[in-house]
């Protein structure tokens, strides 16, 4: 049964990236993202609907995963002073007939010059698929770095600064296009809303909404799988000083099972600037899971990411547990 066969899959606890901003950042949502969210609440009803025909009747039910992950992620994004940042995120998760819906709250700790800020993208969410269907994300998508307003790198350490609360919540949904078993591939159509959560003044948010529509292929290949996908994001936030872009993003890798009960992934991402000027940035990720505990409904995931581009960060690793009921 398709049920039976559903995983949680290794993701990541947050999905930020790192911008250099100026001296304020003004809160502001596009018509066209307040659009594409609107548009997302016409998907429930095919969430709720039955399957498709080649999906089993115990299909049809629903369930809830409850998540805790922690994760870190360091490097200079194209600066002289490296930045760290700490994540600790509560999600939980609808799993539905056809897809799925998700919200992560992440609580941030953030160290670095007091030029840069964080900006969300997506967080990814955990997302169900067989054992052999991973989602490709580590800790989170790569973040941003570019040079100081001033065109100079930040080298006095009195610009340096350390920051927490809560960063910026995300909802996000996924409608199976098509969930085949056997040979035939997987296609899922993705939404995310990157809310305006975190504080502008602390650097843990822009203080706008980002909308990002999105699609991801699993294609079996014999003993593995075949993983991509790509997105669109419209950002919300911008800098008097450096307005920010739309950014678009594109992965791909492989992942595989390990048994019944875990698997592992690796797997490629490249991800525009949001900031003109700063090079895109490119990643490399490794990460698996596996399910533990009574019954197999706890499944731990671990994730280590690593910089392929000066602007992307040196290293970011993440856990996560989870529970479904």
């Amino acid at each position: 049964m398709i049920q039976a066969a559903l995983q949680i899959c290794a993701r990541a606890a947050a999905s930020s990236r790192l911008i250099q901003v100026g001296s304020k950042l003004p809160s502001a949502v596009s018509g066209r993202a307040c659009a594409l969210g609107a548009a997302a609440m016409m998907w429930l009803p095919a969430f709720l609907t039955p399957a498709l025909a080649e999906e089993s009747p115990a299909a049809s039910a629903s369930s809830f995963i409850v998540e805790l992950g922690v994760a870190r992620t360091e490097g200079k994004f194209g600066l002289e002073r490296k930045t760290t940042v700490d994540r600790l995120t509560a999600g939980v998760k609808w799993l539905l007939p056809r897809g799925e819906l998700s919200v992560s709250v992440p609580m941030v700790r953030l160290d670095g010059p007091g030029n840069i800020a964080l900006a969300g993208a997506r967080t990814s969410s955990d997302r169900v698929g067989s054992p052999s269907r991973l989602p490709p994300f580590g800790p989170g998508a790569p973040p941003i770095g570019g040079p100081p307003a001033s065109g100079d790198p930040v080298t006095d350490t009195e610009t340096m600064r350390s920051e927490s609360g809560l960063g910026d919540v995300v909802l996000s949904g996924e409608y199976y296009l098509l969930s085949s078993r056997g040979y035939g591939p997987w296609v899922s159509a993705l939404l995310s809303v990157k809310t305006a959560t975190g504080s502008v003044a602390r650097g843990l948010g822009t203080g706008g909404t980002d909308v990002e529509p999105g699609i991801s292929i699993a294609q079996p290949l014999g003993p593995v799988d075949l993983i991509a996908e790509a997105g669109y994001t419209w950002v919300g936030g911008s800098s008097d000083t450096e307005p920010l872009r739309n950014t678009t993003r594109f992965g791909a890798g492989l992942s595989m099972p390990l048994g019944a009960d875990s698997s592992a992934y690796l797997y490629y991402e490249a991800r525009s600037s949001a900031v003109r000027g700063v090079e895109d940035q490119r990643a490399v990720i490794l990460g698996g899971s596996v399910a533990v505990g009574a019954g197999r409904r706890w499944r731990l995931s671990a994730s280590l990411t690593g910089g392929l581009s000066d602007t992307a960060e040196d290293f970011s690793a993440g856990l996560r547990l989870g529970y479904q009921y």
